[in-house]
Parts: structure tokens; C-alpha cells; sequence
């Protein structure tokens, strides 16, 4: 747990070099950028979305296998396919699976990445029992989703609306909690 909280905070400061580690056995398409020892944000985002299940607590029963769902396809989605395809989780078998509507997600998903443009048809998130929401999308906490990928100053970093991770009867982990961006409101001002 400590080596992937290290991971993830270098990740957040942006060291390359860090990055380079975490892909190289993913065999990723962006080819140029894996050369160049730089990853795209899209790459970036799907290893953060592929991590967070090793940071949250579920309600009784804890699932035995981590299920990633996706709301719409985009790049993010298409990566994490393909770490999930290449890499699996110690003592858990993982899957994903595209879902058409949010009401397949109650059940059949731990893991739920909303897309930017299915985000647009929503007006908000449910907060599922057991499911965990994320998105890359501006204004995703707002809408009632749990982790939100914010870009800052050419980096990645979760910001997370903790009253609607308690909603959704999940805990995230304080080491999350240490490398994702300081607490705000919905309005998007730091408390």
C-alpha cells in the first residue's frame, strides 16, 4: 500500500520518471510519448482511475473482485481497458464493462468513470451504496460525483467531495485523501 501511495503522490508532482515505471508494462499506444519518457493525461487519468479501488473501503460485503464500469467511451476508458486487459489487481480479478444507462451501475459496478460527454446529458450523479463515481469532467462534483480529475498546473489530481463518497457508503483512504487536492465546497472554494 505504501509503494502505490508513493506512486500516486510522485505522480501528483509530476515526475516523469515515476510515470515511466508505472506504463512501462502496459504497453500503451501512445508510442511518441513513451519514447519521449512523457504520458499523456490521458494515460495519467487511467492509472489513477485503475488505482483508487486500492484506496477505498466498501460497505459489508467488500467485493471479492473490483468491476470498473464505464458511462461512454472516450481515451481514458480505451487505457483502461488495456491495463486491465494486461494487469490485474493482486488477490482480485477485475473487470469492465460499458454500461448504457446509471441504473446498471447499482450492483454491477465498483468502479464507475462517467464520461465528459455523457456527463452533459445528466443533471446530477446518483450516489450508489458501493459504487464509486469519477470523472474527468469540470464541475463532476457539483453534479454529485465522488472523485473528480482536475488538471493543475500541468498535472493530474483527484479532488474528492467526501459528503458524496459518505453518501454512497464508501470510505476513502487517508493517503488518498493526502495527495488529492485540498477540500472545497461544491462551488469549487477551498474550506
Amino acid at each position: 500500500m505504501d509503494i502505490l501511495i508513493s506512486i500516486l503522490w510522485r505522480l501528483s508532482l509530476g515526475l516523469s520518471l515515476v510515470a515511466c515505471q508505472l506504463f512501462s508494462p502496459y504497453s500503451l499506444a501512445d508510442t511518441d510519448a513513451q519514447n519521449n519518457g512523457h504520458y499523456s493525461e490521458h494515460q495519467v487519468k487511467a492509472i489513477y482511475l485503475y488505482h483508487f479501488a486500492n484506496f477505498v473501503h466498501w460497505p459489508d460485503p467488500a467485493p471479492k473482485s473490483i468491476r470498473y464500469c464505464t458511462f461512454g467511451n472516450d481515451t481514458v476508458t480505451l487505457i483502461l481497458k488495456q491495463i486491465l486487459y494486461k494487469k490485474s489487481q493482486p488477490n482480485r480479478s477485475t473487470s469492465v464493462t460499458t454500461i448504457v444507462s446509471l441504473n446498471q451501475a447499482r450492483g454491477n459496478c465498483e468502479v464507475l468513470y462517467i464520461t465528459k460527454s455523457k456527463l452533459q446529458t445528466l443533471q446530477t450523479i446518483p450516489q450508489l451504496s458501493g459504487v464509486l463515481t469519477v470523472s474527468d469532467s469540470q464541475h463532476f462534483l457539483q453534479h454529485g460525483g465522488m472523485i473528480e480529475l482536475r488538471s493543475v498546473n500541468s498535472q493530474i489530481k483527484p479532488a474528492i467531495a467526501l459528503n458524496n463518497v459518505t453518501k454512497g457508503q464508501l470510505t476513502i483512504s487517508s493517503r488518498l485523501l493526502r495527495v488529492a487536492l485540498p477540500p472545497t465546497d461544491l462551488k469549487g472554494r477551498r474550506k
